[in-house]
């Protein structure tokens, strides 16, 4: 009985050593606030690392209208869409290569956790201001993650009706020229 009580508080005080020295989770992504144009909607904070892979772009057509497309990370060589990688950052700014307008995703990851924000730009925005990452994670101790790289989500582009239109005459003539070489072979 004393050992087993004994090895219990054991793995109690291991368990307890282990989780003090993992990053907290954010409470919530809102604990993030950008000051040159608010996000309009968040979510997070999320484990795992950005990449701009399938599921992520699935996700972010889950929770918010539409398709979205990986435009690039700040940790891609010439830094993707941002003017710079800001690493070692608790808050900063994000500059973009040209100007944005109209919808956008920001991705924000610190460590192995992430948010993303939701933005609608009126005119040609330049950058971003973000006062903390706490939105994103926290130490044990409550204080804000760097940020590791931040990413960029802009909407898919939607064909245009005469690129369907283009597309069915297509299909048709392929279908066409089938039944023809058909009719020719019997």
């Amino acid at each position: 009985m004393k050992r087993t009580l004994r090895a219990g508080l054991l793995t109690v005080a291991c368990i307890t050593a282990m989780a003090a020295t993992l990053p907290a989770w954010a409470e919530s992504c809102h604990d993030s606030n950008f000051s040159s144009l608010a996000a309009a909607d968040c979510r997070g904070s999320q484990a795992g690392f950005l990449s701009g892979n399938a599921s992520e772009i699935s996700y972010l057509s889950s929770q918010w209208v539409g398709q979205w497309a990986y435009a690039g990370s700040s940790a891609d060589i010439g830094n993707g869409p941002f003017t710079q990688n800001p690493q070692v950052m608790f808050s900063g700014l994000l500059s973009f290569d040209t100007p944005i307008s109209g919808d956008f995703i920001i991705g924000m990851e610190v460590g192995e956790q992430h948010s993303f924000y939701l933005f609608h730009a009126p005119n040609g925005l330049t950058s971003v201001t973000f006062d903390s990452t706490e939105g994103v994670g926290t130490d044990p101790q409550g204080n804000p993650l760097p940020l590791t790289h931040a990413t960029l989500y802009t909407p898919s582009p939607v064909p245009e009706p005469a690129s369907y239109a283009l597309l069915l005459a297509g299909l048709g003539t392929v279908g066409f020229v089938s039944a023809r070489a058909r009719q020719g072979r019997n």
